[in-house]
């Protein structure tokens, strides 16, 4: 960066609030999920459509309720095919790598 100058830019990501079953896109960000009625299922979409994205869900209920985050088909996520999210405020933080999905 030069002396004197200044950059600035901004990044608009994805947001949207969930309360039952959801197959989320290749544009999903920030997935945030309220299981204060019942637990739901939220599908992640093909690992192929989303090489490298990153997507953060997170249950913001403080209920028990689960809220199971499945991989899509015969994909993963670290090796199983679903995740659970249980505690209140907990998110998971997920990429692709094209064939599969990854907890970072």
């Amino acid at each position: 960066m030069s002396a004197g100058r200044f950059f600035a830019s901004s990044l608009t990501l994805s947001q949207r609030t969930v309360a039952t079953g959801v197959t989320l896109d290749a544009s999903d960000y920030t997935v945030l999920c309220d299981a204060a009625a019942a637990g739901f299922t939220v599908t992640l979409p093909a690992a192929a459509l989303c090489k490298c994205n990153v997507i953060n869900i997170k249950k913001i209920d403080v209920t028990a309720n689960a809220v199971t985050v499945a991989a899509n088909g015969a994909e993963k996520i670290d090796g199983q095919a679903t995740q659970v999210i249980t505690a209140p405020y907990t998110n998971m933080l997920i990429t692709s790598d094209g064939s599969n999905w990854y907890i970072l």
